[in-house]
């Protein structure tokens, strides 16, 4: 997510509040808070009762999250919606169960198949690896959406054999699952939660180059273990009502897989889960990807604009999923 001049902001994007977090300079990440979910706790969440007052926190959020890491597959919404329903259960947990869990391809082929993504698994070794090269804050910029919550430290050389230490069968093993003629890497980190415009990483006609083939694509992979999360928008279809609002999917990629879609797809990040205490800010890696013959562009550049109307902000149809607010209250920090 490169650098860019974001000229027409929008006016509802912008009524967005800033949810600041100190950002600590000490060296050495502190991932304590998230290990300590392979205690013994039990896998049980208690349905409040409807007939008191819930009140949530962002601990209680991070808490209830590694119950449903543990054993999403009975915690999905779409299971579990009637007894929601029916007991008046915090609206916490409809939240974080909406969140689409990416670390089981089998599960979300369906959802995989409409945006044309696809799901692999990431070297542990490699991961850590690229970790241990993320530059410092002080020596990231921050990504120009005005928002100013999002760093970003873009590569300057292709690829992924400039990183010293990396073993080379790591590197080949991505590759081969990239199917890449060449790729572009670059680290992202959050200061503080605040969902990115929605946007797409190339200008529309570079995109619109490649509409047929699909050949230029846009990858993500967390370098933590607290993972990653994205927030991904259905293209509408040009003949459709611009009145129409869209509403955005939450995404969280696990450590340890790697999320490949087309460059066209319409997207934003933004998200932050760990504490004032960890610098690394939910650490990831962006990589620009080009195939089937396909060169990647001199320049990333991102467009928050309509492909055919520069005066049109996405954000003015493609809005936040209906949870954001909660999870901005709740989940995020």
């Amino acid at each position: 997510m490169p650098p860019n001049i974001l000229q027409y902001w929008d006016s509802i994007a912008s009524k967005r509040q800033l949810r600041v977090v100190p950002v600590h300079n000490d060296d050495g990440d502190n991932e304590s808070n998230y290990h300590d979910s392979q205690s013994n706790t039990k896998l049980f969440i208690s349905l409040p009762n409807p007939s008191k007052q819930v009140v949530q926190s962002d601990d209680d959020g991070r808490l209830l999250w590694k119950k449903i890491l543990r054993n999403d597959a009975s915690m999905r919404i779409v299971e579990v919606k009637q007894e929601i329903e029916a007991a008046n259960s915090s609206k916490l947990l409809a939240a974080l169960s909406s969140i689409i869990i990416l670390n089981d391809e089998s599960r979300e082929i369906e959802w995989l198949n409409q945006f044309g993504g696809r799901l692999s698994n990431a070297s542990l070794d490699l991961l850590e690896g690229l970790r241990q090269h993320a530059p410092d804050l002080k020596n990231m910029s921050t990504v120009a959406d005005f928002n100013d919550n999002l760093f970003y430290h873009m590569q300057q050389e292709r690829g992924l054999r400039h990183f010293d230490g990396l073993e080379p069968s790591n590197i080949e093993e991505l590759e081969a699952v990239l199917e890449a003629n060449e790729c572009l890497g670059s680290f992202l980190t959050t200061k503080s939660s605040l969902p990115q415009p929605p946007h797409v990483d190339y200008p529309w006609d570079v995109l619109e180059e490649h509409e047929g083939d699909q050949s230029l694509k846009i990858g993500f992979f967390p370098l933590t273990e607290e993972g990653m999360f994205l927030q991904i928008w259905p293209t509408a279809d040009p003949s459709q009502d611009r009145s129409i609002e869209i509403e955005g999917q939450i995404l969280f990629i696990p450590h340890g897989k790697l999320l490949t879609i087309p460059a066209s797809t319409i997207h934003g990040g933004g998200f932050r889960t760990t504490g004032n205490n960890d610098r690394s800010g939910n650490l990831r890696f962006h990589l620009y990807i080009a195939t089937n013959q396909a060169t990647l562009p001199a320049h990333q550049t991102n467009k928050y604009t309509e492909p055919c109307d520069k005066t049109k902000e996405l954000s003015r149809r493609y809005v936040d999923s209906k949870c954001m607010e909660v999870l901005l209250q709740n989940f995020f920090v």
